[in-house]
């Protein structure tokens, strides 16, 4: 989850692919890999655009926030062995400026993944033929 980014721009996988989908059932059973996304601090970020955001106070005042480029690593391990099974990268594409910012003005916000291309890079594993 990244907290400079609006709820409806978070990274989120097709619903048949969540352990959830199975009613009744523990999610444990039906998961097999679990995805981990993490903030690549190495990737030199730079200014990229800025945001006008209006602020929810009293006023309704509009502030501007810098909007940066960044890269994340994503980390895949097979959940019943905890076994790394792979590593990429992908550079984020989406704006995450928010319209309406609740709380302290100013900040910095960062470009996030396209969920298709999440997806996409995914995909060969998560339909890979299973040992079994």
């Amino acid at each position: 989850m990244h907290s400079y980014a609006p709820g409806e721009l978070e990274s989120e996988l097709p619903v048949e692919w969540q352990s959830q989908r199975h009613p009744g059932m523990y999610p444990q059973q039906y998961t097999q890999l679990v995805v981990c996304e993490y903030f690549d601090d190495d990737y030199p970020s730079k200014k990229v655009d800025t945001c006008t955001c209006t602020y929810n106070t009293s006023t309704g005042d509009k502030q501007t926030a810098e909007l940066r480029s960044a890269r994340f690593t994503y980390r895949i391990f097979e959940a019943k062995t905890g076994k790394q099974v792979s590593r990429f990268s992908l550079p984020g594409t989406v704006n995450s400026c928010r319209a309406v910012v609740y709380g302290a003005a100013g900040g910095t916000y960062y470009r996030l993944v396209l969920n298709d291309e999440l997806t996409a890079r995914l995909r060969p594993l998560v339909m890979a033929r299973r040992p079994g």
